[in-house]
């Protein structure tokens, strides 16, 4: 499994990788969709890109992201390499 070339059946693995590490989920809600659509004019970028900085500042966290070009302007960065 590599990049975008998931099968279906390692989905629900994935999955089950990420609800055992305990990581948040944000439903998504009328206060994300207003944050991702602040966040699109903040950053210049699309509203499927601004979901995660959405979330990341309606959380106050750090974003870390692979993506510079839709995510270098929001203030709290991690750029993964």
């Amino acid at each position: 499994m590599v990049g975008r070339e998931f099968t279906y059946a390692a989905v629900p693995e994935a999955w089950g990788l990420l609800d055992a590490a305990g990581i948040a989920f944000l439903p998504l809600t009328r206060e994300v969709v207003d944050e991702a659509a602040r966040q699109c004019t903040l950053l210049d970028c699309s509203f499927y890109d601004a979901l995660a900085p959405a979330c990341a500042s309606l959380l106050d966290a750090t974003l870390a992201t692979a993506d510079a070009r839709a995510h270098s302007a929001f203030p709290r960065l991690c750029l993964i390499e």
